[in-house]
Parts: structure tokens; C-alpha cells; sequence
């Protein structure tokens, strides 16, 4: 049971701002299914985030946590968040460096949590089909001696993810949580 009021973030949809032959600018919406960006993404040519594919939320909960997985994570393409203070509604935004990623960290789970209500990001992503498939996971189920494609990726993440966790659509759930060790 939660005492007080209880927001679902609902605003959706995309917006290129620009592109050009090495990469795309996107604003999207905070309540932006996470996934269904990740495989609208694939689909459309704009690479990088095969690697973060399946995990659940929304767009707007990424930059938060900055989410990672599989050697790739959320900061490397933001390039702006747009938040509003909840006290009063005042808008910022805020750049990449202003967002203070780090592992599993941000500026709006730390120093400015539960201020504010992310609205919408903005992403740069590229077109070249650059992949990350170093992550030992990946490599286990890639095959060896081909140069991994974005679709390859995806599907290899795809895979891992549905034989660790249970469908969301089943049975709900929040992926996975941890932290790995700072060695």
C-alpha cells in the first residue's frame, strides 16, 4: 500500500530533430515503452542499443538509473533530459555532463531525487551498425568466427534475457537490479 498520490507516466512518441548519414537526434517521450524504442530503433537503422534490448520501463526511468547491459549503457547516447520541478513546474534541461552518469547512476537518483518528473530525452544515435558484443554473455552465444551484426546482437540479448527472467507480459517483473563489483 502506498500513502499519497501515484503518477503513471503516459506521454509517448518520438521525434527526429535531425540526421544525417552517421547518426539521427530523437527526442522521445518519457512514457515511451524502453523495448518497443530499442526494436523501433533496429528496424529504422539506428544502432547502439541492441544491447538494451528487454529491459522493462520506460524512457524516461533510463536516464535515472542510467540502464546498461551487455557492455552498453544509456549515457553514451543521451545527449539532453528534459525534466520538470514537481514543487513548481519549472522546466530544465539538462545536458549529458549535467545528468552526472556513472554506474548505475545519475544526478536524478542522487542530488535531485524525487524532484523532478523527466519529460523526454534526447538521443544521438548512429547509423554505422558499431556493435558491442565483447561482454563474455554475448560472446558465448555469438558465432565465433563472424564479425557480430546489430541484428545478431539483438537477437543474442534477446535470447539470454528471455532464458534468465520471466516474460514481463506473464509475469511482471523489473529485470534485474544489481550491481556488479568495482574490482
Amino acid at each position: 500500500r502506498i500513502a499519497g498520490c501515484v503518477l503513471l507516466m503516459r506521454m509517448g512518441g518520438e521525434q527526429v530533430l535531425g540526421e544525417d548519414a552517421e547518426a539521427v537526434r530523437v527526442r522521445v517521450a518519457a512514457g515511451t515503452s524502453w523495448h518497443e524504442f530499442v526494436l523501433g530503433c533496429h528496424v529504422r537503422g539506428w544502432h547502439g542499443l541492441e544491447n538494451l534490448a528487454l529491459i522493462p520501463g520506460t524512457v524516461g526511468a533510463a536516464p535515472v538509473q542510467n540502464i546498461g547491459a551487455y557492455g552498453v549503457e544509456f549515457a553514451a547516447f543521451v545527449e539532453e533530459v528534459t525534466a520538470l520541478e514537481r514543487v513548481n513546474g519549472e522546466r530544465h534541461v539538462f545536458s549529458r555532463s549535467d545528468c552526472r552518469f556513472g554506474y548505475r547512476r545519475s544526478i536524478f537518483k542522487e542530488a535531485l531525487a524525487e524532484q523532478l518528473l523527466i519529460t523526454d530525452v534526447t538521443l544521438r544515435l548512429p547509423r554505422r551498425a558499431a556493435v558491442q558484443a565483447d561482454y563474455p554473455a554475448l560472446r558465448a552465444v555469438l558465432d565465433p568466427g563472424v564479425e557480430p551484426s546489430p541484428a545478431a546482437v539483438l537477437q543474442a540479448v534477446l535470447a539470454i534475457r528471455r532464458a534468465r527472467l520471466p516474460d514481463p507480459q506473464v509475469l511482471p517483473n523489473v529485470g534485474s537490479f544489481f550491481h556488479n563489483p568495482v574490482i
